[in-house]
């Protein structure tokens, strides 16, 4: 069978379904630190340390799940995560050394771990024994610790574990580059970077113009399910894998819709941005599928996964403050109409590949 329904096998939809997991689940965990640690206050400055180990380990991750290529990606990647985190919290937000080292060994663990989590999807390894160590490990060490350097710090010890088990098989099979791959790699890095804004430019979209990045953040959550289903997919033709993606989220919003008054009764969304947390909600709902259709790009056209993922986040950047300049009012919208539109260009890119 030919074609874009075509079963295909291949890292490419664990490797993008873990672009948006990855920092999710990383938030989840940093905020369950705090939380234990009774610290509060911190969910930017945990949001700013994923962000930037995120944009340097994004590219390096991609050149590990596609080409092998781990070696000075990675320290590249752990160093600019690590020093940009240290510089930004200590020299610039004035953070007490303990706590910008603490959050600059999060960053670099973060990166390494993004790294380690592109080689489990090229090597077709689960990732979860080295996540739960990792995990059990970042608990006692902030336990141990206590307050924001114990959490940070416990983060960074959990990240690197888990990455450095999880990048353990790459050590044995030893990468040889020809002078003609340099192209192709710079476009494996490029797709790397591009779904990582894609990622990050709806929350820090939302910072920098006031607007509610809790909101925007927290509907992420809705686009769990079709994302943990399509990293675990093997071999399923891509538009079918899309379809069934939002025929699931479908369900998982429609929960969302139902129980969508909790968010604002814990605390953690305003009452009065409901509304948008509600249209954030629905927006999620399209990532998965747009990560399926972004991943079967990947595996047959790098530049159009590139393309579309940079149309997401020049989207999720500017298409709700555009709107809301149109009219009071409609810049809550762009949160949907963004991976509405993305979706749509991806699934065009697709089908015009295979015409």
């Amino acid at each position: 069978m030919t074609g874009p329904d075509a079963p295909r096998i291949g890292p490419e939809e664990a490797l993008v379904a873990g672009a948006w997991l990855g920092p999710v689940l990383a938030m989840l965990a940093g905020l369950a630190l705090l939380a234990l640690l009774g610290v509060q206050g911190e969910f930017l400055t945990l949001l700013i340390v994923v962000a930037l180990s995120l944009l340097a380990g994004a590219p390096a991750a991609v050149l590990a799940a596609r080409r092998g290529l781990v070696g000075w990606p990675l320290g590249l990647a752990t160093g600019c995560a690590g020093l940009s985190a240290f510089a930004l919290f200590h020299g610039l937000d004035g953070l007490p050394v303990a706590q910008a080292l603490a959050a600059a060994l999060a960053g670099a663990a973060l990166a390494l771990l993004w790294v380690g989590l592109g080689v489990a999807a090229g090597f077709g390894l689960s990732p979860v024994p080295g996540l739960a160590m990792g995990a059990l490990a970042g608990v006692v060490l902030a336990w141990l610790i206590g307050g924001v350097a114990g959490a940070f710090g416990g983060l960074a010890l959990g990240a690197a574990l888990a990455g450095f088990l999880a990048a353990m098989p790459a050590a044995t099979v030893p990468v040889r580059l020809r002078p003609c791959e340099a192209r192709a790699l710079a476009m494996q890095a490029l797709a790397g970077l591009a779904l990582a804004l894609a990622v990050l430019a709806g929350p820090f979209s939302a910072y920098l113009l006031d607007g509610p990045v809790m909101v925007v953040t927290l509907a992420l959550l809705a686009a769990l399910p079709g994302l943990l289903l399509l990293a675990a997919s093997r071999g399923v033709a891509p538009l079918a894998l899309a379809t069934g993606l939002l025929g699931l989220q479908a369900l998982a919003v429609a929960l969302g819709l139902v129980v969508g008054g909790a968010p604002a009764a814990a605390g953690w969304v305003p009452a009065e941005a409901l509304g948008d947390y509600r249209l954030a909600l629905l927006g999620a709902g399209f990532l998965p599928a747009f990560a399926a259709l972004v991943a079967a790009l990947l595996g047959r056209q790098v530049l159009g996964a590139v393309l579309a993922a940079l149309l997401l986040a020049v989207l999720s950047a500017v298409l709700g403050p555009l709107l809301g300049l149109v009219q009071p009012g409609l810049g809550p919208f762009g949160a949907l109409a963004a991976p509405v539109l993305a979706t749509g260009f991806a699934f065009w890119l697709l089908a015009r590949g295979e015409a």
